[in-house]
């Protein structure tokens, strides 16, 4: 379900951002709220789960990191500060897209919210690449995806 809402939340933001143009601006606008209804729903999520739950509000403490950099074992604890990183960008994204529909002097803010949050996504991306081993992890992905859709190898 955690991948489905991932899917939901970067796809939306990819098409929103894609299409932010005039030509374009009702896909624009559908594609923000899809984005601010995935974080609601995730917001939701979060308040009503355990504290030890995946599912609950990302937590990071300087002393899980440097815990985390003495042994490097398990869970590295930036994906935590990442995650919190990538949510309220975006959830700043959205919602100023939201208040620019009435407001329209937030248009401003709302493109600066969204390059800062194109930045955060870049990050988000190289750090994964970087805990998992770049490369091989891409192409272990790529052959689970042709396995579970094609059955090959």
């Amino acid at each position: 379900m955690l991948r489905l809402w991932h899917a939901v939340l970067a796809g939306g933001f990819v098409v929103a951002w894609a299409t932010g143009d005039e030509n374009t601006y009702a896909l624009h606008q559908f594609s923000g709220y899809v984005v601010l209804a995935a974080l609601m729903v995730r917001g939701l999520i979060a308040a009503f789960s355990p504290a030890d739950s995946l599912l609950g509000w990302p937590k990071l403490s300087r002393a899980q990191v440097w815990d985390w950099l003495a042994i490097r074992r398990g869970r590295n604890p930036l994906f935590a500060g990442l995650a919190l990183a990538l949510l309220a960008t975006v959830a700043a994204t959205a919602a100023s897209g939201a208040i620019a529909d009435w407001v329209t002097w937030m248009e401003h803010p709302h493109e600066a919210a969204s390059d800062i949050t194109l930045a955060v996504i870049f990050a988000h991306i190289a750090f994964v690449f970087y805990q998992y081993g770049g490369r091989p992890w891409v192409l272990t992905q790529i052959r689970r995806i042709r396995a579970s859709l094609w059955g090959m190898k």
